[in-house]
């Protein structure tokens, strides 16, 4: 799939979840719909799109999404030097495509931050994990060295 067919998907799942959601609520937030007997959740938690999604293809993504931005501010900066009947539409046309891309780099830069903050979280529960054995462990010795010195007053006593 190409960057542009992949944005266009996006850009059309965008669509259906605005539909959905209210201008009041953030991404991951819930949504209650009546339904005849008894509430429905709907809600788009990006913390599960992560686990999904390949960081190696958004970083890829986000190369091309960049050069696309480029691309249209280029464009956007020749219409305005030679200026015709089709220039504003071309520009307000560049516009929306570049407003389109900023949406996604948001998305991406979002995805980031989650990703960063799991391998975080994972990390210091690693440290805890290790922290824990490593008392265990003195514990352990401390204790070794106590009955030593326990075994050594039993020989020593006549």
């Amino acid at each position: 799939m190409s960057s542009k067919d992949h944005h266009e998907v996006e850009v059309k799942r965008k669509r259906s979840l605005k539909k959905e959601s209210s201008p009041t609520r953030g991404a991951g937030d819930v949504k209650r719909s009546k339904s005849s007997t008894n509430d429905v959740k709907l809600f788009y938690a990006e913390e599960e799109e992560v686990e999904h999604r390949d960081p190696k293809k958004d970083l890829s993504l986000f190369k091309s999404t960049t050069d696309d931005v480029r691309k249209c501010f280029k464009d956007i900066r020749d219409s305005k030097d030679k200026p015709d009947k089709s220039t504003n539409d071309h520009i307000e046309t560049k516009k929306r495509e570049t407003a389109l891309h900023f949406v996604l780099l948001k998305k991406l830069n979002r995805l980031s931050h989650i990703r960063c903050k799991k391998s975080r979280d994972a990390t210091n529960e690693a440290k805890q994990r290790i922290d824990q054995y490593h008392l265990q462990l003195q514990n352990l010795l401390y204790e070794t060295m106590h009955l030593e010195k326990e075994i050594t007053k039993c020989l020593e006593f006549k």
